[in-house]
């Protein structure tokens, strides 16, 4: 499956038939052309195929053998024909008893395979909305910075005109034009943030680079309750799944070790009829508790014979076989008491460990759901104490236009202004991250 969606994947589009992006948009490129989680695919790809390996013991094998004995060599008194071809067929009919150990390494091995995959598309999709919205922040925070140069710059033509007339002093001049040149710079700073992080997100989505690209949405917030937040984090977090998958491994390993009380059984029967011999055999994995049924057929191709034959069986086309082996294990040593308690111990500890990553999962959630309040609050007193601070030099510089107070005392408040304007934009940037952070951890990207 994995494989057909790779071979389906459109190729990225063109820089410039990106058009304006939205992050719906942004998260669905990443899912499909982002590198990163092209590699993982790739890998899932090939751990499914190794199945194909694996349950190839089920299907028939076929095999064509051929043997040749030379006379001055050979031992012909245990060798009665000199060359002879032999094709000979194979299935597996069933297996039972506890999980072949192919059937549980390959679990293991896909396990950890879908994990980080599904580790990587949360991360990157987490990064892919982080940039996005840090870049719209940008954009809205260049234009704010844009009104605010605006309003400088209409007042800085105003006193280069009353200077050039000799009424506004150089020192009203000057200030101007260092306020002016203070927007200009943050200006130009956020324009390259505001690059930097559409670089960025044009590589996380997989798209060739395009520094003029737009992008379409505004910041949002986060509607959903704490108890739910926790809920979908615990549905769908990777650990907490990885870990119970675990637990139920660990509880069939101790289940079976119950199978060390059954006997060992070993059953061979078959026919010999002409030139085919038909087999079924009924045995016992060597290293685990599996036990597994087998049909074979041998048919005769050729044959040539270097002595006579046992007139027994030229006399007789048919011969039936018949083998039973059974061990009963009556005592041996408390190893089956050891392996039994070996398995519970390993069971217990992944329980707590499922346990441990639940509450870890769920203080996580809380913390965060936390830290977004703080931070949602923190923006709506910064917002509130910039426009205030903006409202107070608006009026001081009136004043000052009135001559009721000194330059000095409207500089003042035009720095009050500036950094309560960069503290907005500090706590913007720290309500993103704590959005974000908070839809990493539950797996909400929608």
């Amino acid at each position: 499956m994995v494989a057909l969606l790779l071979c389906l994947c459109p190729a990225p589009l063109p820089a410039q038939n990106l058009g304006t992006l939205t992050i719906r948009m942004c998260l669905e490129s990443a899912r499909l052309h982002n590198r990163d989680l092209i590699e993982r695919q790739q890998r899932l790809s090939e751990v499914d195929y190794d199945r194909w390996d694996l349950r190839s013991r089920f299907f028939p094998t076929v095999s064509l053998e051929g043997k040749y004995n030379l006379p001055d060599l050979a031992d012909l008194q245990n060798n009665a024909f000199r060359d002879e071809a032999i094709l000979k067929a194979r299935q597996r009919i069933f297996e039972f008893g506890a999980d072949a150990k192919e059937e549980v390494d390959y679990r293991s091995v896909r396990r950890k395979a879908v994990t980080d995959y599904e580790s990587d598309v949360r991360k990157v999709l987490s990064q892919v909305r982080r940039k996005f919205y840090l870049a719209v922040l940008k954009r809205q925070q260049i234009e704010s910075r844009r009104t605010v140069l605006q309003s400088v710059s209409d007042k800085l033509y105003k006193i280069r005109v009353k200077y050039e007339r000799g009424v506004a002093k150089e020192f009203d001049l000057l200030t101007a034009q260092l306020d002016s040149l203070e927007q200009e710079g943050q200006i130009n700073a956020l324009l390259g943030e505001q690059r930097r992080l559409k670089f960025d997100l044009l590589r996380l989505i997989g798209q060739e680079m395009a520094s003029d690209v737009a992008l379409s949405g505004e910041m949002e917030g986060f509607e959903m309750e704490v108890e739910a937040a926790v809920d979908m984090a615990l549905a769908r977090d990777v650990e907490v799944r990885r870990l119970a998958e675990e637990v139920g491994e660990y509880g069939r390993e101790f289940r079976e070790t119950s199978l060390a009380y059954l006997p060992d059984v070993r059953l061979q029967v078959g026919l010999e009829n002409g030139d085919v011999v038909t087999g079924l055999d009924l045995t016992r994995h060597a290293r685990t508790r599996t036990w597994q049924m087998d049909v074979s057929s041998d048919v005769l191709l050729a044959r040539t014979g270097t002595l006579p034959l046992d007139a027994r069986f030229r006399e007789r086309d048919t011969n039936r076989f018949a083998a039973f082996d059974i061990s009963v294990p009556l005592f041996a040593g408390f190893q089956r008491y050891g392996q039994t308690g070996a398995a519970r111990a390993r069971l217990y500890q992944k329980q707590t460990a499922l346990r441990d990553r639940k509450d870890q999962v769920e203080r996580d959630v809380r913390q965060r759901y936390q830290t977004l309040q703080d931070r949602t609050l923190q923006k709506e007193i910064d917002t509130r104490r910039m426009e205030m601070a903006q409202r107070r030099l608006e009026i001081q510089e009136r004043l000052r236009d009135l001559g009721e107070v000194t330059d000095n005392q409207v500089e003042t408040f035009r720095t009050s202004f500036f950094l309560a304007q960069q503290q907005l934009f500090a706590t913007q940037d720290a309500y993103i991250a704590a959005l974000e952070d908070l839809r990493e951890v539950i797996g909400y990207f929608e």
